[in-house]
């Protein structure tokens, strides 16, 4: 897995709770020092913090990348209010970019 899915993938992992190393090393089937590696490399971009333990999520993060599984949740009756808008505004043979 590359770093960059990993990096998703604790991302996601931590939106729920904070979780300790083996955890994560258990969840993503990577070695522990894979986990701290890591862990070190996402605290450098100061997306985690490591407490007692326990890794989380730094919630005030000035990477302002929110996973788009959360995205996906957020304001969905305005997105569907939107797409019937838009609807509306498309006719047959209409290319749209």
């Amino acid at each position: 897995m590359s770093s960059y899915k990993r990096e998703n993938e604790y991302i996601r992992l931590l939106s729920d709770r904070p979780q300790t190393v083996h955890e994560l090393a258990t969840k993503l089937f990577i070695s522990e020092p894979t986990v701290r590696r890591d862990v070190i490399a996402l605290k450098e971009k100061d997306l985690l913090i490591c407490e007692r333990g326990l890794v989380s999520l730094k919630v005030n993060s000035p990477d302002k990348r929110i996973p788009l599984f959360v995205r996906d949740m957020e304001h969905t009756d305005e997105k569907k209010e939107i797409a019937l808008k838009a609807v509306s505004y498309i006719k047959n043979g209409s290319v749209i970019m």
